[in-house]
């Protein structure tokens, strides 16, 4: 009872605060447009108060309709203002004496004097928080006429873009990026940020999206996503534009001395009903601008611990290259195009096409220690190489038809096809610390694979009769795929007893694999109005899905010919999943906050057949069936549209996937034999978080901080164990306990006094704590070692601040920074723990932009390692720099760059789980460099006059009235 009064604690001191900020004063709304074009001014600054200066005044920022509302203002006589730098400042005496006082539209007269003189700086407020929303003004964060969109993100306090191209905000990873609320390009960010010009970039969104069904509802199913949506330039919304990009160099130091080239493109029409956009791109510089779900799916195919995910390559970098692991080589080209068609834009429809292909050199050393108990261990040295190819095609659509104020449905089908190859070859040992050496060896292993996938979700909305809040809707989804691959295993493994060679083992084996699956799922939901702004929705969901899988395995005969099944590696296996959800949610909506709580029940049956080869044929049916209940509950208030906070509870069923579930061993690492388990039951989680979210108007500082914890039972983790050969088996299981993980984010940005000097500060924490199960043996199944494993308990703890100091003016920018990143293990399996490692890194850039169109950019990161094994620890300092210069009437801009002048550049990092430690050293793009042309048309020089919806500086770039 004590833990419900303290939980219940502070939703009373937020409803009480919220109750006594309402009744504290009263509040002035005002539009701002543009004397000449008439469009809404955004981020101006407005502010009343007694004296007509800064002291004592109530703030305000106006938002992408040019409105403002400033609340919590006392009764009396005002002097009212606002400014946005490109605006002559607007002064008006109001008098505040009555609840809400609407000035209505004010227009804001452009300042041509400044406007002649105006270059786009740091000025205004970099970061607006808000509600579900974190916008970021572009204009405060200073790229170069070549940049693309990724360039832009990696300077945003929160946002992280991975070597891989991966982008995370505030720790979740954006699914899609939207161009005014338009998707371009359906699920793969990739395309916007290495194709689309920084400089065309207005705002940056960072946005928690609810689904369709919940926006049109109002009432949140659980199935949010983060998005990104970009607002571009108004300038840009004139015509074609486009932006071409070529360009070659050199290696300078590498012992391969390749070429280095690249190319790039996208053309397009924007207006406010339609989007057309033709991108290109194709290079040699890790710069793979797209996700590449044909190799997603290979991988997929082969064993996620296995010979598969033994690598642990990247995909690329930056545009300019270096990041990330390996040496990639990629092309692609694609359209996408939205717009409006029918009577009064009654339907919106979209869709896009993409090739794409890629072609990676990766090199990775690698050394594993796994503790087996207390006192003994296992390391493990490989030396591997991988050459991947892959190609594929995607196409997908998307149609929302508004057939009447009442009615709707949404149709996005998908469709993808993709084919590869990949030859991998290891060199490998094995030692134990109590007998010395136990194997050592060399494999190969060869494949090639075709794989599609068709997939897409049907949504029907209705309002019922005239009662606000009366809905009905149908959300119905579909998925069908398949994946082939065939392909040669070989290895030769010496086996060692106290440090002498006393066998070996060889492996000459074909194979073949092949998997389907077949899903479809619909979510009927109804939502009735109880009156006084309650809400409730009844809500039923049901999931069939089915996976096919078979393997077939041969080893070579006599003759030379792979003619002979291997019972112990071929099998055929079925799997059905049938999930359903039933639930109740009712909502209570109020200007200043929002409670929703609701209660489901989540039935789940699972029916598997095998057919182990060694069984002779026969077949091995496994059912069973779970019931889950979950309550779900959210509750938000609001201080003001820039202030609130958020809590959150919510459960789902996890089912396990075919790779887990198929019982047939992969030995394509002869080290690492891995197999999955039939008996898998779901997973359950719990999952808890918190956000809070403040922009300060006076100050122009934002926070945001947010808090999540993950419990999971029946969590599916790994068995391992070891062989006398020193040869490792693994199988997932779910835990006999449940374990659990917690988060914690902070960013902070805000400017220095009234100077030019601006700080940025992410942090992150997380813990996690997971139980292994351990053993020896030699078997080859889970049931034959589950009575002898060990079990232990993991705990990993990550923590990392990132901390920027800014300098901006008309001319020169200077970033000064620097990353901590601190990680630990603790294992119960072992006493003796491994050292604590800390990757930490100082960074410095700056850029000179002069008046006649040369820019100076450089840029340097020192990392050194802490922790690490002897031969992982050395720093490296990485250097580039380049200078360029605008032509042909600021159309064009010509560049050189070197990449890495020191020579330095390594891909160093700790991977810690289960019961294992791994240091890992991969190769990454050297030194180099590369002089490139790109040509700008369309109105690139008419951006300026657009922006801030009208002639003003850009969005954030009012004049701070102090």
């Amino acid at each position: 009872m004590i833990f419900k009064k303290l939980f219940l604690l502070p939703v009373i001191f937020l409803i009480s605060a919220g109750s006594i900020l309402a009744q504290s004063g009263l509040s002035v709304k005002v539009k701002l447009i543009d004397s000449l074009s008439k469009a809404p001014v955004e981020f101006a600054t407005v502010y009343v108060s007694v004296s007509g200066t800064s002291e004592g005044a109530y703030y305000a920022l106006t938002d992408e309709k040019g409105e403002a509302t400033i609340a919590n203002v006392k009764k009396g006589a005002y002097f009212f203002k606002a400014e946005l730098m490109g605006y002559k400042m607007k002064t008006l005496k109001v008098t505040v004496d009555k609840k809400i006082v609407n000035l209505g539209e004010v227009k804001m007269e452009p300042d041509v004097a400044t406007l002649e003189q105006v270059v786009v700086s740091a000025v205004g407020n970099p970061i607006v928080v808000k509600k579900d929303t974190i916008e970021y003004n572009a204009a405060s964060f200073k790229t170069t006429d070549n940049d693309m969109l990724e360039e832009l993100l990696k300077k945003l306090p929160g946002v992280e873009v991975s070597s891989d191209g991966t982008i995370t905000a505030n720790g979740q990873t954006i699914s899609k990026i939207t161009i005014d609320g338009k998707t371009f390009f359906l699920d793969d960010p990739q395309l916007a940020t290495k194709n689309i010009p920084a400089k065309i970039i207005k705002k940056v969104k960072v946005v928690e999206k609810k689904s369709e069904q919940a926006e049109f509802s109002g009432i949140d199913d659980g199935n949010e996503e983060t998005i990104i949506d970009l607002s571009i330039m108004p300038g840009m919304m004139r015509g074609w534009f486009g932006n071409l990009t070529g360009g070659g160099g050199h290696d300078l130091q590498n012992t391969e001395h390749d070429a280095r080239w690249q190319g790039s493109g996208m053309v397009g029409r924007f207006t406010d009903k339609t989007q057309v956009s033709f991108i290109g791109n194709g290079n040699n510089t890790n710069n793979r601008g797209f996700q590449d779900m044909a190799g997603d799916m290979m991988n997929s195919m082969r064993s996620s611990t296995g010979r598969g995910g033994g690598m642990m390559g990247g995909g690329g970098g930056g545009f300019w290259g270096g990041g990330g692991s390996g040496i990639t080589t990629s092309w692609m080209g694609g359209v996408n195009a939205n717009g409006y068609v029918l009577k009064g834009d009654a339907m919106k429809i979209g869709g896009n096409y993409l090739y794409s292909g890629s072609e990676k050199d990766l090199e990775e050393t690698s050394t594993k220690t796994t503790m087996i108990d207390d006192s003994e261990s296992i390391t493990t040295k490989n030396e591997q190489k991988n050459m991947t190819m892959t190609q594929g095609h995607r196409a997908g659509a998307e149609a929302d038809w508004k057939i009447s104020d009442k009615t709707s449905i949404l149709f996005r089908p998908q469709f993808n096809y993709g084919y590869g190859d990949f030859i991998d070859s290891t060199r490998y040992s094995s030692d134990n610390n109590l007998k010395g050496k136990i194997n050592d060896g060399y494999s190969l292993s060869t494949g090639k694979n075709d794989n599609w996938t068709a997939s897409g979700r049907l949504l029907y909305r209705q309002r019922i009769g005239s009662k606000k809040g009366r809905t009905l809707s149908l959300n119905i989804d579909y998925s069908v795929s398949d994946n082939e691959m065939s392909g040669v295993n070989k290895s030769v493994t010496n086996l060692y007893t106290d440090d002498v060679l006393t066998g070996s083992s060889v492996v000459d084996q074909q194979y073949s694999q092949k998997s389907g699956n077949y899903a479809i799922g619909g979510r009927l939901s109804y939502t009735e109005p109880l009156g006084k702004n309650f809400y409730l929705e009844a809500a039923y969901r049901y999931r069939y899905n089915r996976s096919d899988a078979e393997k077939l395995t041969y080893d070579i005969d006599g003759e030379g010919k792979y003619t002979t099944l291997n019972d112990d590696y071929s099998s055929r296996y079925k799997n059905t999943f049938i999930n359903q959800n039933a639930q109740l949610n009712v909502m209570k909506q109020e200007e200043k906050y929002n409670v929703q709580v609701g209660f489901s029940m989540q039935p789940s049956s699972t029916k598997s057949v095998s057919t182990l080869f060694r069984q002779n044929m026969r077949d091995s049916v496994l059912s069973y069936s779970v019931l889950n209940f979950s309550p779900s509950a959210r509750f938000d208030y609001r201080f003001s549209d820039y202030m609130f906070i958020r809590l959150n509870y919510r459960g789902s069923t996890n089912q396990p996937t075919i790779t887990q579930l198929q019982p047939v061993p992969d030995n394509s690492n002869p080290l690492y034999i891995s197999l999955g388990n039939p008996s898998l039951q779901p997973e359950f989680s719990h999952r808890v978080w918190a956000d809070f979210r403040n922009t300060n108007m006076k100050t122009y500082s934002s926070f945001n901080a947010s808090l999540s914890f993950n419990y999971t039972k029946d969590d599916i983790v790994t068995v391992s164990w070891y062989n006398s050969d020193g040869v490792q088996y693994s199988a997932p299981i779910n835990a006999t306990e449940g374990t659990y993980s917690g988060n914690g984010r902070i960013m902070i940005s805000t400017p220095i006094a009234k100077s030019k000097f601006s700080v940025m500060s992410f942090t992150n924490f997380n813990i996690s704590s997971a139980l292994n199960y351990t053993g020896t043996g030699d078997v080859g199944t889970i049931e034959e070692i589950a009575d002898d494993l060990v079990v232990g308990r993991t705990t990993t703890m990550n923590v990392m601040e990132n901390l920027t100091f800014v300098y901006r003016d008309d001319i020169f920018e200077a970033r000064l920074g620097g990353r901590a990143s601190y990680s630990n293990a603790w294992y119960t399996v072992k006493e003796q723990e491994k050292p604590s490692t800390w990757t930490n890194s100082a960074n410095a850039e700056f850029s000179a932009s002069m008046p006649w169109g040369t820019e100076i950019k450089t840029d340097a990161r020192y990392t050194f390692y802490i922790g690490f094994e002897d031969s992982y620890n050395q720093p490296q300092l990485v250097w580039n720099a380049e200078i360029s210069q605008l032509l042909l009437k600021k159309k064009a801009t010509l560049r050189f760059k070197v990449y890495d002048i020191l020579n330095q550049a390594r891909n160093v990092y700790r991977s810690t789980a289960d019961n294992y430690v791994q240091d890992i050293r991969q190769n990454t793009l050297g030194q180099y460099f590369i002089i490139s042309f790109t040509y700008r048309f369309g109105n690139f020089g008419d951006m300026a006059k657009g922006m801030g919806g009208g002639p003003g500086r850009g969005p954030g770039a009012g004049r701070r009235p102090f």
